[in-house]
């Protein structure tokens, strides 16, 4: 399993990092600065294929646009996240479920999928 560093890590996955608010806990209650947690941790090292492991469960870096960066258990990556919005001509649904919808046949369907896709015949 292959060390990464992770500031450098993160500067590649983030791109711009002065669009950076702060890095720190999902609740808010731990944080600091880009350049504060760069200067501070540049040093640390993970292990991506078992960071739930390595690295604390709740660590984020929040953007100027109030999207984020975090670990998932099953990802070996930094996944960004974004706020939901409602778009300006959002439509009502009929289905919710899987079970219910005549759309799809499998699981991990969007909302949308069990709205909009062609009939399974």
């Amino acid at each position: 399993m292959e060390s990464r560093n992770l500031v450098l890590e993160l500067e590649k996955e983030i791109g711009d990092v002065s669009r950076v608010a702060w890095v720190g806990s999902f609740d808010g209650r731990l944080a600091m600065s880009w350049e504060d947690f760069a200067m501070k941790f540049i040093g640390e090292t993970y292990t991506p294929d078992v960071a739930r492991d390595e690295l604390p469960y709740d660590l984020v870096v929040v953007m100027d646009d109030e999207s984020w960066f975090e670990r998932v258990p099953w990802s070996v990556g930094w996944v960004h996240r974004r706020l939901p919005f409602k778009h300006w001509n959002a439509k009502p649904f009929d289905y919710v479920t899987i079970a219910s919808s005549p759309y799809v046949a499998s699981q991990f369907e969007s909302l949308r999928d069990l709205n909009e896709k062609s009939e399974v015949g």
